[in-house]
């Protein structure tokens, strides 16, 4: 069995051009009425700050092995967004992790269904505490069973001599 490096435990699969097929579940998502019945892989996963290096490539690499990609962009301009979007199993969701609580919790709810796992990578703009609180507690409500933070180093605290 080979692991995806840097995501040990994440993405398992068995050799190289082995086709996986992933069980799908039918759903609809309850904070979006209007949100019609979807048909969805049962290993979803949701991620924010996909165009970074590190989450980028942790897309690709999920995308590659069958696995679903939901994934928040604060725009969808951009040559890696455009990549991204243009993979297999991946959906972009446009959206800025720094709103008010309630648009938020509305984002994050819609950005975490249905996923069984969270790979949250945060930015150096907006209240970083504020935000992976928000996230993990979207992730623990969808049921998500293995959540990912990655933060940003807090530069408040260096000395600027």
């Amino acid at each position: 069995m080979l692991r995806c490096a840097g995501i040990d435990g994440l993405l398992d699969f068995v050799g190289v051009g082995v086709m996986i097929q992933y069980p799908f579940s039918m759903y609809a998502n309850p904070d979006e009425p209007g949100w019609p019945l979807q048909f969805m892989p049962a290993k979803t996963v949701a991620t924010s700050n996909p165009t970074s290096l590190q989450t980028a490539s942790f897309v690709r690499a999920a995308s590659a092995v069958g696995w679903y990609v939901r994934a928040q962009v604060r725009s969808r301009q951009g040559l890696v967004s455009q990549e991204l979007a243009s993979l297999p199993n991946v959906e972009l969701i446009e959206g800025d992790l720094t709103q008010r609580k309630h648009p938020l919790n509305t984002f994050l709810n819609r950005l975490f269904w249905n996923a069984r796992l969270a790979f949250v990578n945060t930015t150096h703009w907006g209240d970083e505490i504020a935000t992976g609180c928000a996230c993990a507690g979207a992730a623990k409500r969808a049921g998500a069973v293995h959540y990912i933070y990655s933060s940003m180093p807090d530069h408040s605290v260096c000395n600027e001599n």
